[in-house]
């Protein structure tokens, strides 16, 4: 039953995640111009065979506008999420390695950051350097990494103990050549696992900053902006709103189901119970 919910969840994660992408590969084809294209003829059109999910209150294609953002949200995810990744990976494989003093000065410099809410130190830093896709990044990346960290130095702590890297060690590997070749690999699945939970929060944060017009400059449409001016037409034209949220759950859905398939296919014996 375990091995068929994991499935079920693998199959569905990826089929969402698959969907997104493609929009966001159609996305390309498609200028700022084009999407932000006024037409107050057109405005707050239902979904139809010629704007496939209507039309915003200037008349510009939703579904033009949603790739887009689609694009932008993605690319933002998977850049946060590799930088954290990697310097998570360096900062917790030192402070775990070396252990002793230097693992207790860097955990407790990992406990500042700890002591900042993450989203409202995103915020701040983008109130302060300003709305730009970069800066939005540069953002989530000051705390991005910190979940990383703690957890790599975690699997560092138990890794190096086990047979085959005293194994290395006895017969004269450096220091650095077990981190890279024999630790590291053995945190593959863990660090996959944790990376796809840690793009789903990603995306949520991203599209919270965009509500608040902290996200991508105005030009560039994105679906925290798209349920921010939807919001003014909840009553006359829901769709506008609807869909740019609608989107967020289902990608950040994906991102979680293809998480805890991955947790239950890599490791089902410390998998939970879903």
């Amino acid at each position: 039953m375990k091995h068929l919910k994991s499935n079920l969840f693998l199959s569905v994660g990826t089929l969402l995640i698959l969907l997104f992408l493609a929009t966001a590969i159609f996305s390309f084809s498609v200028s700022y111009n084009e999407a932000n294209q006024i037409s107050l003829a057109d405005k707050f059109q239902s979904p139809s065979a010629t704007h496939l999910l209507g039309t915003d209150e200037t008349g510009a294609d939703l579904f033009k506008k949603i790739s887009i953002g689609t694009r932008i949200s993605l690319t933002i995810a998977f850049s946060v999420v590799f930088v954290s990744l990697f310097i998570g990976l360096v900062y917790g494989s030192l402070s775990g390695y070396k252990g002793g003093k230097t693992d207790a000065v860097m955990m407790r410099a990992l406990d500042l950051f700890y002591s900042f809410p993450g989203f409202l130190l995103a915020l701040a830093l983008v109130c302060v350097l300003g709305p730009s896709v970069r800066n939005l990044i540069l953002a989530l990346c000051i705390t991005g990494w910190t979940g990383f960290a703690r957890l790599v130095r975690g699997e560092v702590l138990h890794l190096k103990e086990m047979d085959f890297v005293q194994a290395a060690r006895a017969v004269g590997c450096s220091q650095l050549r077990i981190v890279i070749f024999y630790i590291w690999p053995n945190m593959t699945g863990v660090l996959l696992v944790q990376s796809t939970f840690a793009l789903a929060g990603t995306l949520i944060v991203e599209s919270g900053l965009s509500f608040l017009g902290l996200g991508a400059p105005a030009h560039i449409p994105t679906w925290g902006s798209l349920l921010n001016s939807g919001k003014f037409y909840l009553v006359e034209a829901p769709h506008i709103a609807f869909f740019p949220g609608l989107c967020i759950v289902l990608l950040v859905l994906g991102f979680n189901l293809l998480g805890d398939g991955l947790k239950q296919v890599l490791d089902p014996k410390k998998a939970s119970v879903v």
